[in-house]
């Protein structure tokens, strides 16, 4: 689930907009409406995040990027496919009910988790995208760098401490129940296949975790299952 949360963080940053993933199976009208309960309640809140973002200043970097190498549209496209893929994880769904179940304090027993089987595990790529690895290392260190992490470090705490439903959510998500979600999450083959293709082109997790652990701070380490002590 952190390689999801750190997809998700870092497509937020990259595109400047918020990223609410669509119910993986639009005819499922209750599952449908589940997804538009919780993207009412916390879209403003993840606005408040996006618009401290410069997002001129991360188009210029892309661009700059891409005008050195086009291979890097390729990356891109992955990148968006991986993240709509992982929607569709049964992990994924359960933890959407097990967060709104407690939000809106209701019963979601009866909604049908759809394990979709449509998507083929990836492919590793090629051994061209391998060299080129270090140009995408590059383009996300710089966007990083552009990046008002104070400012979202700041805002988050600020919301924590004055926001009930941020702070219930980050409640919910430090719970046994969601954290075992997390675990069956990170052990899907879909998972690993698509982090390990996503490491052959170079995205730096190490990096991203890093990124999200300064952000999150002491929630990183609970949401993550990474005990920084036994390192």
């Amino acid at each position: 689930m952190l390689l999801y949360l750190s997809l998700n963080f870092f497509l937020i940053s990259f595109c400047g907009a918020a990223v609410i993933t669509e119910p993986p199976i639009k005819q499922n009208v209750e599952l449908l409406n589940i997804y538009h309960d919780l993207m009412e309640k916390y879209d403003p809140h993840l606005l408040d995040f996006v618009d401290l973002i410069d997002v001129n200043k991360v188009v210029d970097v892309v661009m700059e990027h891409e005008k050195n190498d086009p291979e890097l549209d390729n990356f891109f496209k992955y990148f968006g496919d991986c993240l709509e893929d992982l929607s569709k994880l049964p992990e994924v769904q359960q933890a959407v009910l097990l967060i709104h179940s407690n939000i809106f304090n209701t019963s979601n027993a009866n909604v049908v988790i759809v394990a979709t089987t449509e998507t083929e595990v990836p492919a590793p790529v090629s051994k061209i995208a391998r060299k080129r690895s270090q140009r995408v290392n590059l383009l996300i260190e710089e966007i990083i760098q552009v990046l008002p992490l104070d400012k979202m470090k700041n805002l988050l705490e600020k919301k924590l401490k004055t926001n009930a439903d941020v702070a219930m959510l980050f409640e919910i998500i430090t719970s046994e129940e969601f954290l075992e979600i997390v675990q069956r999450f990170k052990a899907n083959p879909k998972v690993v296949a698509a982090k390990g293709v996503l490491e052959d082109f170079g995205l730096d997790f190490d990096r991203l975790n890093k990124m999200t652990e300064y952000v999150f701070g002491d929630y990183f380490e609970k949401i993550s299952g990474i005990n920084k002590n036994k390192e």
